[in-house]
C-alpha cells in the first residue's frame, strides 16, 4: 500500500513531504471480537470519536502549545481524507 501523505500545509504555504504513520481515534472503544469460526476481527463503537493524525516525522505538527496542531484533528469519520476512510473502519455508532 502507498504512504498516505501528511496533510499538514505550513504557515509558508508548503505542503508537509512526510507521511501517516498512525490515526488515533481519541476516545473510542476498540476492541476484537471473535466469530463462530475463530476468526478475530477489530471493531470500532463509539458515538464518533476524534481522530488525530500523526506524522512520520513531525508527530502532531505542534510547535508551542497544544499536542496536536489543528490541521491534523477531525472531530469525525466523516471529515478525514478519502484515502483514510477507506483504511479506517467507519465506527457503529
Amino acid at each position: 500500500m502507498a504512504r498516505l501523505p501528511c496533510p499538514f500545509v505550513y504557515a509558508s504555504g508548503d505542503q508537509c513531504r512526510d507521511y501517516i504513520i498512525r490515526v488515533a481515534a481519541i476516545n473510542g472503544a476498540v476492541h476484537w471480537e471473535s466469530d463462530d469460526d475463530g476468526n478475530w476481527s477489530l471493531n470500532v463503537h463509539s458515538t464518533e470519536p476524534p481522530y488525530n493524525l500523526i506524522c512520520s516525522e513531525k508527530r502532531g505538527h505542534s510547535g508551542v502549545g497544544p499536542q496536536y496542531n489543528e490541521q491534523m484533528r477531525f472531530s469525525s469519520w466523516y471529515e478525514l481524507p478519502e484515502a483514510l476512510r477507506t483504511i479506517v473502519p467507519k465506527p457503529s455508532i
